[in-house]
């Protein structure tokens, strides 16, 4: 009989599992759902927090053909393919240019079709709203995961005694070292 429960105990652990495809997953979900709630507090900062209903239509438009321009610029700058407990300015940066290229082209996109009714109905200024807003949403959350490893991972109390270490070079595996080594001394 106790043998039985613990067949039917579905193991969560072996599903969430931290592996580069889950990470993958989790980034690309967040991803979708930060960059349409971009559009709608774009679209709440620039009308006061009351969207007119002219532009309730476009929503979902302007939404899709966002989603379809950032997704793949993120991708193929590979905002998707390194651990952000790393994260440092770097990739900040990275991050920074992949939203711009992203916005550079979806510009280009509304301006070539900008006869259609899309491109007419949507205000320019949400454009630059929206760019500044899926930068925050985009990085904040992949800053976020270095940011709790740093403030929740630290030792209340320092220890005496420590071995000294001296690590020579100043590149980005040096970098990743010293923090590897922090989160160890952490636990």
């Amino acid at each position: 009989m106790v043998e039985e429960k613990q067949n039917l105990k579905f193991p969560v652990s072996k599903i969430f599992k931290r592996t580069p495809q889950t990470r993958f997953i989790f980034f690309l979900v967040s991803d979708v759902f930060l960059i349409g709630s971009a559009v709608l507090i774009s679209f709440l900062v620039r009308f006061d927090f009351s969207i007119p209903p002219q532009y309730h239509p476009y929503l979902a438009s302007y939404i899709e053909i966002s989603l379809l321009t950032l997704l793949p610029i993120f991708y193929f700058k590979r905002l998707y393919h390194f651990t952000w407990v790393y994260i440092g300015i770097n990739d900040l940066i990275t991050t920074l240019t992949a939203v711009s290229y992203g916005f550079l082209v979806l510009t280009f996109l509304l301006f070539i079709g900008r006869e259609h009714v899309l491109a007419k109905s949507i205000p320019r200024s949400i454009i630059l709203i929206d760019y500044i807003v899926v930068f925050i949403l985009v990085g904040g959350l992949r800053f976020s995961k270095r940011l709790y490893v740093e403030i929740f991972n630290k030792r209340l109390v320092q220890q005496e005694g420590k071995p000294k270490l001296l690590i020579i070079g100043a590149g980005d595996a040096a970098e990743q070292l010293i923090r590897s080594i922090k989160q160890i001394e952490d636990y």
